[in-house]
């Protein structure tokens, strides 16, 4: 199916004056008025082939006064829906953001799930499941990249 869209204007002036379901109603409107008119495809493909779904979250950990943070007290910051054409794997990547607006270590987390709509609840709940197994298999004794050193 397609629309018809009249359009006027030139660089930042340019604008749509109207959107018709016919060539026809649009070119009447064109004979009345200035534009041109823009054929465009509706309800096109977004993604071609499968379409894979996850959870991107990302978490936060205040540096206590010796230069270190805790994993067990970092809190979530917030959860987004992610689409993708490639499969979506699960991984956890670790920054120290000393030159953020809060200093402090970040970890990305990405989770696959099967569902494409998801509730903030839900996602909470994925991501949460997920870190709660991540820091299981994990301590500080392994992996000495809690010790945040500050610059300066």
């Amino acid at each position: 199916m397609k629309v018809y869209v009249v359009t006027a204007g030139e660089y930042s002036d340019y604008h749509i004056e109207a959107v018709y379901s016919t060539r026809e109603k649009a070119e009447l409107y064109v004979a009345t008025h200035e534009g041109e008119i823009e054929e465009y495809d509706i309800d096109e493909p977004v993604m071609e082939g499968k379409a894979y779904y996850g959870v991107y979250a990302k978490f936060f950990a205040d540096i206590d006064g010796k230069g270190k943070c805790d994993i067990n007290k970092a809190w979530l910051c917030y959860t987004n829906p992610v689409y993708d054409t490639k499969e979506i794997k699960p991984y956890i990547e670790s920054y120290v953001g000393e030159r953020c607006s809060t200093p402090g270590r970040y970890w990305n987390v990405y989770v696959p799930t099967s569902k494409s709509k998801m509730a903030a609840d839900e996602r909470i709940k994925v991501v949460s499941d997920f870190w709660a197994k991540y820091k299981a298999e994990i301590s500080e004794d392994k992996d000495d990249s809690y010790k945040i050193s500050r610059m300066g």
